[in-house]
């Protein structure tokens, strides 16, 4: 009998091996809001459905799609999809090695919720998806119970607490619980629970917490007509002691209609606005910046005819309409800005309006902006080769340079070392280290006339009678690069100008 050949009889063996592996798979796949955000943080894209596919073997195909653009990952999974969760780890993300882990969690047969993060040699990636429910049933079924309510509630976490103002609990036939509470920030929590859905309450507990160990424990108080009444929660974590409280106060909602989520944004529009000062508009405004970060802060920049300016504080979410606190700005309002206001989303990511109002050292102002079409602004760190718009500024650089003193014929002085410190309450400060006369210049700084540029006006400092005005450069690292001053001191002309070490010619 001839032999075969090795090839051929290694395909042979393969074939019942790779028809096993595609056979035994489960596809879990889901409609949603999600992020993908690569390259260190620098670009994100939103995902509007993933699919996973689990194999038998234990391999995984994990798929984030959003309109015609698909992005595949492969790797494993581990766990048992029947307790509502499995953990993945992957090994290949853009069509490149990579090491990344993270968490499935499903309801039922799709994607309830998607976590991980990872990097390749490309840089860190990371991405989070949460399913969007297609509708909740009544207040109870048989056995379980699946019901959305608006109310009033809080979680804290170690020092951290903000408040939640709808929650879905649902407790599914196979003992699994979920809490998912919208608000401040949006919170979902996998346990367990135990006991009667015909008592008062049921008691339930979560044994892991953002892929961390935990030990929560709290009950459900539950309701013939509405599903739930209270929940209650709390217990140590990886993160520090939980708590949460959430008191439903509406009747149950037929479904989720808790609108799009933000969970960060960064969108320049176009459009008609005003800044008003004790009731006088002192500006018109044709482009606003907003940039909601993950952590809660937030920066508006304005561009108006004749100013640029820009406020931070943070933001909080109400449903459709993010909620912003300002605690500083860099613009003509002077010291002591502070305000409040909100943001009305056209998507989860375009925005409408912006309205702002809060007092400072100028008096009572208010801001408005309505959004017509998408734009960018002159200053977007985005823009390719523009620094940031300096909202504070530290930075101290050797070089060279000049300080002119106020005598006649007299040679300026070498400068070999400068620090610059520039606050969000608009004070600066220009330090002269190192050269033949050292000493502090102090005044106020205000956005120059370009990106990576700053005004100054000098009022005082160790140098007594200092008085003058000038710019300062920075890099896009906001590092100094230059100092032009010039002034008055005594009545006599004099300055300083100063170039660090290896900035670039001008």
């Amino acid at each position: 009998m001839p032999r075969r050949p090795l090839a051929a009889a290694l395909s042979l063996l393969l074939l019942p091996l790779a028809l096993g592996a595609q056979v035994g798979r489960t596809t879990y796949a889901a409609d949603g809001e999600g992020r993908l955000v690569t390259g260190d943080a620098a670009a994100s894209q939103e995902i509007s459905r993933v699919e996973a596919i689990l194999f038998q073997n234990g391999g995984l195909e994990l798929a984030l799609l959003k309109g015609r653009n698909r992005w595949v990952f492969m790797g494993s999974w581990t766990g048992d999809p029947a307790g509502g969760s499995v953990g993945i780890r992957l090994d290949e993300a853009f069509d490149r090695a990579a090491e990344a882990t993270g968490r499935l969690y499903f309801d039922r047969n799709a994607v309830d919720r998607a976590r991980f993060s990872g990097s390749n040699r490309d840089g860190r990636f990371e991405f989070g998806f949460e399913g969007r429910s297609a509708g909740d049933g009544g207040p109870t079924a048989a056995g379980e119970v699946t019901t959305t309510r608006n109310g009033e509630g809080s979680v804290r976490v170690d020092t951290v607490s903000y408040d939640v103002n709808r929650a879905r609990v649902r407790l599914y036939r196979n003992g699994r619980a979920q809490l998912r509470l919208w608000g401040a920030q949006l919170v979902t929590i996998d346990g367990r629970w135990t006991g009667n859905l015909d008592a008062a309450t049921v008691r339930i507990s979560v044994p892991e917490w953002e892929g961390e160990d935990a030990d929560l424990r709290g009950t459900v108080s539950l309701s013939r007509r509405n599903g739930w009444d209270r929940v209650t929660l709390e217990g140590p974590t990886a993160w520090g002691p939980f708590k949460l409280g959430f008191e439903g106060r509406s009747a149950a909602l037929e479904y989720d209609n808790s609108g799009p989520l933000v969970n960060s944004l960064e969108k320049t529009m176009r459009g008609t606005g005003t800044l008003s000062v004790t009731g006088r508009p002192t500006e018109d405004l044709s482009l606003v910046r907003i940039h909601l970060k993950r952590n809660w802060e937030a920066v508006i920049q304005v561009q108006g005819v004749r100013e640029r300016a820009a406020f931070q504080g943070s933001w909080l979410q109400r449903g459709q309409e993010p909620k912003l606190t300002l605690t500083a700005a860099t613009s003509t309002l002077g010291r002591g800005t502070a305000g409040t206001g909100t943001l009305e989303m056209q998507s989860d990511e375009r925005w409408r309006t912006l309205t702002l109002s809060g007092t400072s050292a100028a008096g009572d102002w208010r801001l408005t902006f309505r959004a017509t079409d998408g734009a960018r602004l002159l200053f977007d760190p985005g823009d390719t080769g523009a620094p940031p718009l300096v909202t504070e500024l530290a930075s101290e650089q050797p070089g060279t340079g000049t300080f002119q003193l106020p005598i006649p014929n007299a040679p300026p002085r070498a400068v070999r070392r400068v620090r610059v410190t520039l606050l969000p309450n608009q004070d600066a400060a220009i330090a002269i280290l190192e050269g033949d006369t050292t000493g502090t210049l102090t005044g106020r700084w205000s956005p120059g006339d370009r990106p990576g540029r700053v005004a100054v006006v000098v009022t005082g400092g160790t140098l007594k009678g200092w008085r003058g005005n000038g710019r300062i450069d920075f890099s896009d690292a906001l590092a100094l690069t230059r100092v032009s001053l010039e002034g008055r001191m005594l009545t006599m002309r004099t300055g300083l100008s100063f170039t660090a070490q290896g900035a670039p010619p001008r």
